[in-house]
């Protein structure tokens, strides 16, 4: 599940990190700016680059970067100004950003769970 999560949230990352740099400071709701691009850019080919390579690596990503995700939305619902305003964040951004980190967190530890039952 991790490789495909990976291989998925890869794809749309980089679709949305590639549109944000065509856009301006709004992509639909959500905030971007030239950082956030080259945030989800990133996200993307890790993304990729773990879902391609091992099973091991799409969860260590799914790990890694549901809990960096985490960090930001919490931070972005705390309103914390250094972060929202160098990446250009808003509440939708904080939303999706919570919902990205607990399908990679889910992904992660969740379907082990769920067996184990």
């Amino acid at each position: 599940m991790a490789v495909l999560y990976c291989k998925v949230m890869g794809i749309v990352f980089l679709a949305i990190g590639i549109l944000g740099c065509f856009t301006g400071q709004t992509l639909v709701v959500f905030g971007i700016n030239a950082l956030h691009n080259l945030v989800h850019i990133l996200s993307g080919a890790i993304a990729l680059w773990a879902g391609f390579t091992s099973e091991s690596n799409a969860k260590a990503y799914c790990l890694w970067f549901g809990l960096i995700y985490a960090a930001v939305a919490v931070l972005g619902l705390l309103n914390v100004g250094f972060v929202n305003s160098l990446l250009n964040l808003n509440k939708w951004d904080d939303l999706l950003h919570l919902l990205i980190a607990t399908t990679a967190l889910y992904v992660r530890f969740g379907k082990q769970s769920a067996a184990k039952v």
